[in-house]
């Protein structure tokens, strides 16, 4: 199998390389200073569980090295999604299916529309990177991979790339409501994202502050009253054991999120993948979702207090 990343950030990088590692065909592809960095030092994968060093990666800006790939990672912001797709409309084969490993519900939508949904596989990621600097990872906590095809159609070919990341020995599962698994990511993401760039730090003292827990669980719930006027059947008892099964795994307290690691390295937030999405739905369906409301002004305000 042959694959292609783009975005060779934590997730991106650390993929990339666990596959690499496995034995698989991989180019990475990425612009910048990640560029520069990666190709003058290789990646370097710091992992609680096993560490990986990539002398010499075949990395490139060019993306027309994508039209013989198999398998493609997106790994890059949902600011970018359509933009990316775009351009790999008229390079990826006809063969190709693209995996998309980002923050968010409408990448694979976006994703589909412009490439097919009969490409596209969505990913629930649960996984604690950060990057110090470009091409060092610092894999911290968890290790596992939920997929799930758009079309939920051709579960062989979900099986396959199942294979192959099972060589990487990572805890990989197909669910056959993809959509369902990334809203249950989304109720995570927005209170972990939102209060680590608030408090600019992991969540050490968490435990200590009884409304913190209340007001992190009270934003999930905000997120799966959303869910089910989509129509995704997120129930009380599913939020409830993403709530606990997260918030008591080793590491939460010392994760530090996405959008944190952005803040402090002075890149665009995705804040509106996260809470802006929840605001425009509630918008969309008249539901009242006031704790992401208060996350979002309290980001937009920090960002526009930073420029």
């Amino acid at each position: 199998m042959r694959i292609g990343v783009i975005g060779t950030g934590a997730i991106g990088g650390y993929f990339g390389s666990k596959l690499l590692e496995a034995g698989f065909d991989v180019t990475f592809i990425d612009v910048g200073k990640t560029l520069e960095s990666i190709k003058a030092k290789g990646i370097t994968i710091n992992s609680f569980i096993k560490d990986i060093r990539i002398e010499k990666p075949n990395i490139t800006d060019d993306l027309t090295v994508l039209r013989d790939k198999d398998l493609i990672i997106l790994s890059v912001k949902s600011y970018d999604t359509k933009e990316v797709a775009k351009k790999l409309k008229c390079i990826i084969s006809d063969n190709a299916h693209i995996i998309s490993m980002q923050n968010g519900v409408d990448n694979e939508d976006i994703l589909a529309e412009i490439l097919g949904a009969e490409k596209v596989i969505g990913s629930a990621v649960y996984l604690s990177c950060n990057v110090p600097e470009p091409g060092i990872i610092n894999h911290t906590a968890l290790n596992r991979l939920i997929l799930g095809r758009i079309d939920n159609k051709d579960n062989s070919t979900l099986e396959k790339i199942k294979e192959a990341f099972e060589k990487t020995g990572l805890v990989i599962e197909i669910s056959s409501d993809i959509k369902k698994e990334l809203w249950q990511k989304l109720m995570i993401n927005i209170p972990f994202n939102g209060f680590t760039a608030l408090i600019n730090g992991p969540l050490e003292k968490y435990a200590e502050v009884p409304e913190a827990s209340e007001s992190f669980f009270e934003a999930m719930k905000e997120v799966q009253r959303i869910a089910q006027a989509e129509g995704i059947n997120v129930t009380d008892k599913d939020t409830q054991k993403t709530f606990e099964s997260f918030t008591s795994s080793k590491g939460f307290d010392k994760t530090l999120s996405s959008t944190l690691q952005d803040m402090q390295a002075g890149r665009k937030l995705e804040i509106d993948s996260f809470q802006g999405t929840i605001i425009r739905l509630a918008q969309k369906h008249n539901i009242k979702v006031p704790i992401n409301k208060i996350l979002y002004a309290l980001l937009m305000m920090r960002v526009m207090a930073s420029t």
